[in-house]
């Protein structure tokens, strides 16, 4: 069995609102980087996945918003994919390039839980995968319904009930 890191959407422009930031999204940064140094000691493949939103959105891959955020331990090596849609495994090589690496279980961290975090756990397990979501390593944004606080403890409590373990980063084993 073999694992990968699969980290979505962790962008310059994701930070890029002063008064609009994703939850705890510092600490987020720091548990990402740790499960970085858990991977990369246990030589497993990390994967960077872009969103390119398009012409005048934040993400847009014509402005710096693009950008993997720089302080995300990164190596050039690194796989990286570029999605146009909310799902990582629409219309990119994300399942070619775990097939060829030999993966079968996803750890999955990231921004947006709600959108494009909660659309690679779910498509992943479709796809056969066993997929680990690394708790303290995806986060959100408020919205006018619901708190991000609200919005990841929900998600939480779906995926543990129905697509992988939510499991604390000490606790996640790379091989």
């Amino acid at each position: 069995m073999t694992t990968a890191l699969l980290i979505i959407d962790v962008q310059s422009g994701m930070y890029g609102f002063p008064d609009f930031q994703p939850h705890s999204g510092e600490a987020v940064i720091e548990t990402i980087n740790t499960l970085i140094g858990k991977a990369r000691s246990a030589d497993a493949t990390v994967i960077f996945v872009q969103h390119d939103g398009g012409e005048g959105h934040p993400l847009d891959s014509a402005t710096d918003g693009f950008a993997i955020d720089p302080r995300l331990h990164r190596k050039d090596a690194d796989p990286v994919i570029v999605k146009k849609h909310c799902a990582a495994f629409h219309g990119t090589n994300l399942a070619e390039t775990l097939e060829s690496s030999g993966v079968d279980t996803l750890v999955v961290c990231g921004i947006q839980t709600d959108h494009c975090v909660d659309s690679a756990v779910r498509i992943g397990v479709d796809k056969g995968y066993t997929v680990v979501i690394a708790k303290g390593a995806h986060t959100t944004f408020d919205t006018e319904y619901l708190g991000a606080g609200k919005i990841i403890e929900h998600h939480e409590a779906v995926w543990n009930a129905s697509f992988g373990p939510v499991t604390p980063v000490d606790e996640i084993e790379f091989r």
